[in-house]
C-alpha cells in the first residue's frame, strides 16, 4: 500500500512527456507445493485494480517454482520488465515455463451442469417437513445451528432466508450494530417459518469482540453445524487518495474476520464453512484495491 501510493504521488507530480514514463513494479514470491497461496493472489487482485486506476502504473506478481535457479530467476526478472507483457498481472514460472492467469468464457452446451450448479433463487420451493429437501445442497440439518457473519446485510439476509426455507433451524446473526425496525421484521419473518433466531453484536475483525459473542452463543447453542462468512464493507476511493486506516477497515472483516471465525469454531465438527468473495478479486475494480485484495 505505502510503496504504491508513494510512487503514484511522485508520478502525479511529474510533468507530461518523457519524465512521466510508466512505472513497472514486480512483486516476487515463491510458489507453494500445492500452487498459489491466497496471500499472493490477494496481491495480484490489488495489482489489477491499481492498473485500472492508473494505466501508467504496471504492477505484476511473479511466482517462482522453488526449484528454479538464481540465474533463471534473474533472467525472468529482466524479461518481465518488457513492455510487451504489461497486460499480464499474475504470472507463474516453473520448469514447464511461463504461465499467466487469464479469464476465458466457458460455453455450457445442452444446459449441462458440468461447470455450474443451478443458482438458488427466491422461486425455489421446498418442504420444511421433508427430510429429503429439494435443492438442499448443503445438507442443512433440521434443528441445526448456523452462524452468519454480516447477518443483517443483504447477503446475510439472503442466506438466512435460504436456510429457513429448507428447514426449521437455529440461525445466529452476527453484525456490528443493533437491529433496526426493518431488521426486527426480518427476524420475525424467519421465526414465523419455524426457525429460532439469535442476534449478537460483534466486530468479527476483533478477536475479543467475536469471542464475547461466541460465549453468549455457546450457552444457548453448544453445537454449531455451519458458518457462513458474508460480512464485508467497502470504502471506494482511488489508491492515490485512500488512507491506510480506510484500507485496513475494508481488509479487516474479510481477512482477520476469516481467521477469527475459524479460531472461534475450530473445536466444532462443522458440516461446512463458507466464505463469500467478490468478482473484483478476479477482475479488479476501479477504486477497490482494498476490496479486491480482501476478497
Amino acid at each position: 500500500f505505502n510503496i504504491c501510493q508513494r510512487l503514484l504521488k511522485a508520478r502525479s507530480l511529474r510533468k507530461t512527456g518523457a519524465a512521466k514514463q510508466k512505472i513497472r513494479l514486480l512483486f516476487l514470491h515463491e510458489t507453494a507445493p500445492r500452487g498459489q497461496l491466497p496471500a499472493y493472489s490477494a496481491v495480484a487482485a490489488f495489482c489489477r485494480s491499481l492498473t485500472m486506476e492508473e494505466p501508467g502504473f504496471i504492477a505484476r506478481t511473479i511466482g517462482f517454482d522453488p526449484a528454479l535457479s538464481v540465474a533463471d530467476r534473474a533472467s525472468v526478472i529482466d524479461t518481465e520488465f518488457d513492455a510487451s507483457r504489461d497486460k499480464d498481472v499474475e504470472v507463474l514460472y516453473s520448469s514447464a515455463g511461463r504461465k499467466v492467469r487469464r479469464i476465458r468464457e466457458i460455453v455450457r452446451e445442452n444446459n449441462s451442469d458440468e461447470f455450474a450448479r443451478d443458482a438458488i433463487t427466491d422461486s425455489d420451493t421446498v418442504n420444511n417437513n421433508n427430510a429429503s429437501i429439494h435443492n438442499n445442497v448443503l445438507n442443512i440439518r433440521p434443528g441445526g445451528c448456523y452462524v452468519i457473519s454480516g447477518g443483517l446485510g443483504s447477503l446475510g439476509k439472503l442466506v438466512a432466508r435460504y436456510l429457513a426455507s429448507l428447514a426449521s433451524v437455529n440461525i445466529i446473526l452476527l453484525s456490528r450494530s443493533s437491529p433496526n425496525a426493518g431488521d426486527y421484521q426480518f427476524i420475525a419473518e424467519l421465526e414465523g417459518q419455524g426457525s429460532r433466531v439469535l442476534h449478537c453484536i460483534a466486530d468479527i475483525g476483533e478477536r475479543e469482540s467475536l469471542a464475547a459473542a461466541f460465549d453468549v452463543i455457546s450457552k444457548k447453542f453448544p453445537v454449531i453445524n455451519g458458518v457462513i462468512h458474508s460480512a464485508g464493507t467497502t470504502q471506494d476511493s482511488l489508491l492515490l487518495r485512500k488512507s491506510y486506516s480506510s484500507f485496513q477497515a475494508v481488509i479487516n472483516p474479510k481477512v482477520q474476520g476469516s481467521i477469527n471465525l475459524y479460531q472461534a469454531t475450530q473445536q466444532q465438527a462443522l458440516d461446512f464453512f463458507i466464505f463469500f468473495s467478490s468478482i473484483s478479486s478476479v477482475l479488479g475494480n476501479l477504486g477497490q484495491t482494498d476490496y479486491a485484495f480482501a476478497n
